[in-house]
Formats: structure tokens, C-alpha cells, sequence
């Protein structure tokens, strides 16, 4: 109830009106089945019954799940959005080098976990967007404040010119790395933690481009209700 801001009743009373109001708009997808409806079906009762408190767990998983997939915010948007800030976190303080906190050192390793992080959080945060825009357009869900904001500050001209600038400076971060190899004669190289941000930069800066693309194709059929 928390993810919609009823209480419990309010939510009940809530999907009851929905199953009522889509049930009359029910078509059977298969004839066979239509026509079966009313003759005798064989069933066979479990050898071993599920009990109870197992029953009412899994049944309370599936009412969870439904109000999860009905609230892409706290289902995709706020897990993504703590991952790829907690990564970018990461990357951004290691990059100059090994940190010691409370006397342990976090080095390399937890900066590649900080790329994972990111480039995960990144992705889930993207499918959050979608789902929001598309339960939108099917009407599943009234525009909310985080769709009016995306729509008033996202265009395709904008996502595009963030996610190629993202991606130049990870190129350029590379592109210096090469120099100096080449420099150095082709010599040893300790260039870990900036390729690693480097590869971070152009892989988000490749998905906001795409992503950009792909939205705004969804952003067209979005239309505000009435």
C-alpha cells in the first residue's frame, strides 16, 4: 500500500474495481477454451498438499509482485538510481588512487565493482524509464511528477549530446593512454584505474545515446490524460 499511497482496504477496494471494470472487455485468445468452458475438467488431487503457511507465503509474493510490476519507481528507478550513484561514488574516489578508510585500503578491486555497479545501475535505471512511460501510454498508471519532469527537460537533441559527450571523454581518456604508450616505446603500462574510467564513460555514454533514441520513440505515443 506504501508504494501507492492507499491504505490496505484502499488498495483491495482498488484492484477489485479494476478486475470489474476489465472484466466485461475479457475475450477468451483461445476458442478451445471458450468452448470448454462448463464441461467436467479431470482433476487430480496432490499427493502431497501444500500447507497453509506455505500457501498464504506464495500467494503474498504474487499480490507483492503485482504491486512491484505496477511500481516501476520502487521496482526499477530508486534501486538503479542508489546502484549508479553508489558506483559513480566509487570510481570518482579511487581513480587517483588506493583510499584507506578507518585503517583498511580500497583499491582496484573495489573500483572495478564500482564500474559494475554503475553500468548495472545505469540499466536498470533505463528499464525504470521505460516501463514508466510505456504504463503510461497503455494507461495503466496516471503521469506522475517523475514522468512531467522527464518530459520537460528531455528531448532527443539533449540525450544525444550527453551521451556523446560522456563517450569523448572516455575516448580522449584512452587516446592519451595510447600516446603515452606509444611514447614510452611500447613500454611497460600501469594505466589501470583511468581505462577503467575511461571504459565506464563511452559504455554510459553509448547507452544514453540508444536509450535516447529509444525513449523518445516511446516519449511519441505518450499523450497526458485527460
Amino acid at each position: 500500500s506504501k508504494l501507492y499511497g492507499m491504505l490496505p482496504a484502499e488498495t483491495a477496494r482498488a484492484i477489485t474495481d479494476f478486475v470489474r471494470e476489465a472484466w466485461p472487455d475479457a475475450r477468451p485468445i483461445n476458442l478451445d477454451l471458450a468452448e470448454a468452458v462448463g464441461k467436467p475438467l479431470s482433476y487430480k488431487p496432490s499427493e502431497t498438499p501444500t500447507p497453509r503457511h506455505i500457501d498464504v507465503l506464495i500467494h503474498g509474493l504474487r499480490h507483492l509482485r503485482f504491486l512491484m510490476l505496477y511500481s516501476p519507481t520502487h521496482l526499477f528507478l530508486l534501486p538503479g538510481l542508489v546502484l549508479l550513484l553508489l558506483g559513480l561514488l566509487f570510481l570518482l574516489i579511487l581513480l587517483p588512487g588506493p583510499v584507506v578508510v578507518l585503517g583498511r585500503l580500497f583499491d582496484i578491486h573495489v573500483m572495478v565493482l564500482g564500474a559494475l555497479l554503475a553500468l548495472v545501475g545505469f540499466q536498470i535505471l533505463t528499464i525504470g524509464l521505460y516501463a514508466k512511460t510505456l504504463a503510461v501510454t497503455l494507461r495503466l498508471q496516471p503521469m506522475d511528477r517523475t514522468l512531467r519532469v522527464l518530459r520537460r527537460v528531455f528531448s532527443l537533441e539533449r540525450g544525444l549530446a550527453a551521451g556523446a559527450a560522456l563517450f569523448l571523454i572516455g575516448f580522449g581518456v584512452d587516446f592519451g593512454i595510447a600516446a603515452r604508450w606509444v611514447a614510452s616505446g611500447f613500454g611497460p603500462l600501469n594505466e589501470v584505474r583511468p581505462a577503467l574510467f575511461a571504459l565506464v564513460a563511452m559504455l554510459l555514454g553509448m547507452q544514453i545515446v540508444f536509450s535516447s533514441f529509444f525513449l523518445f520513440t516511446i516519449e511519441l505515443q505518450v499523450r497526458e490524460p485527460a
